[in-house]
């Protein structure tokens, strides 16, 4: 299979050179470049401002406001999704070893499980979708026999979605669909495309997009849901912001199908229009962002992203001005999964020519 470009011609793809190169590229080396900054103005990009709102909690793969006045993090170190109050009282949901991306549908939560790097690199198949009710929170396996589930979206249709980006010679790493109608039986090589983490789909319901983490030109890919074989380039964004590897990690998505991916290895937050191909970096300064989802919820402001980090932080990025709300009625779910649920209109005060350097607020 040969993925074809949009709009530009695709780089060569290859392999980070050395087990260094790699790890500097995920998370293991220190973040080179300027404080937290915003990119120049004339830019949707221009006037975001970030504060950190938790830290010391541990390693976070993932986070996902619940939209009844709580965030979920999924904490790698401790095995477990957590809950936090705006005010920072935590909670445990439920313990689940190496908890991955998270998707509420109506009162249900599902979070991957099994999503470490050993189960990636043997290939072992200890990986399950789990769900869980908010309301009683009895945890219950939807679906099992995933390997490294990392990423995970569902189509409005049901189907599940799940990534992988460390692979094994014996089971390369490929896309898997885990069918509404057969949950039971995941299809491990849905999509032959490996190295993927987030993943989101089109609010059209045509397109699946991923972003990968091990490759220098931090690609961005679609797959066709109707057609899993046709796979298309979206973007690389090795070139922009910072020149440190990106080590794209997870992503989210506004009804516009803009995408807001977390580069974990540059310690950035990039806007990606998949429309127009053009990107800027939103945010930077960052250390080795995991995951960016739009607020939900009271005190969790739908115009705003919330940006979960490996050193245990939590990071509020503030638009310019008054931005996008969830519409009335749409389902939190899809805020996960297909579109990010959030409307953005970025008004002519977010596109001022003038350079912002934002100071975090205390």
């Amino acid at each position: 299979m040969r993925s074809k470009a949009i709009g530009v011609q695709p780089p060569r793809l290859r392999r980070i050179g050395s087990l260094l190169t790699v790890a500097c590229a995920i998370a293991l080396c220190p973040i080179v470049g300027a404080p937290a900054r915003l990119a120049l103005a004339a830019s949707p990009c221009d006037g975001w401002t970030m504060t950190t709102l938790f830290s010391g909690l541990g390693t976070l793969e993932y986070l996902l406001p619940d939209g009844r006045g709580g965030l979920l993090i999924s904490s790698s170190d401790r095995n477990a999704v957590e809950r936090l109050t705006r005010a920072g009282v935590k909670s445990t949901v439920s313990a689940l070893p190496a908890p991955g991306a998270m998707v509420i549908r109506g009162n249900q939560l599902y979070v991957t499980t099994g999503d470490g790097a050993q189960s990636g690199t043997l290939g072992t198949t200890d990986g399950t979708i789990e769900r869980i009710d908010l309301d009683t929170l009895q945890d219950v396996t939807y679906s099992s026999g995933l390997i490294m589930p990392n990423g995970l979206a569902f189509s409005i249709a049901g189907d599940a979605y799940t990534t992988r980006d460390l692979d094994n010679p014996n089971n390369p790493a490929q896309v898997t669909k885990v069918s509404a109608s057969d949950p039971t039986h995941p299809d491990l090589h849905w999509a032959n495309q490996g190295d993927t983490n987030g993943v989101r789909v089109d609010p059209t319901q045509t397109w699946l997009y991923i972003s990968t983490t091990f490759n220098q030109p931090a690609n961005v890919y679609r797959v066709r849901l109707s057609n899993p074989s046709d796979i298309e380039l979206v973007a690389s964004l090795a070139n922009t912001g910072s020149t440190v590897p990106k080590g794209l990690d997870d992503m989210t998505m506004d009804t516009n199908g803009v995408l807001y991916v977390a580069a974990n290895g540059s310690g950035e937050m990039l806007r990606l229009d998949p429309t127009t191909g053009q990107s800027c970096v939103l945010a930077s300064g960052l250390q080795n962002p995991s995951a960016v989802e739009f607020g939900s919820g009271t005190g969790w402001d739908a115009t705003h992203l919330f940006v979960s980090g490996f050193d245990g932080t939590v990071r509020e990025l503030t638009p310019p001005t008054p931005g996008p709300q969830i519409p009335e009625g749409w389902p939190l779910g899809l805020a996960s999964v297909a579109a990010g649920a959030v409307l953005v209109a970025f008004t002519a005060s977010g596109l001022r020519r003038r350079r912002s350097i934002p100071q975090e607020s205390p």
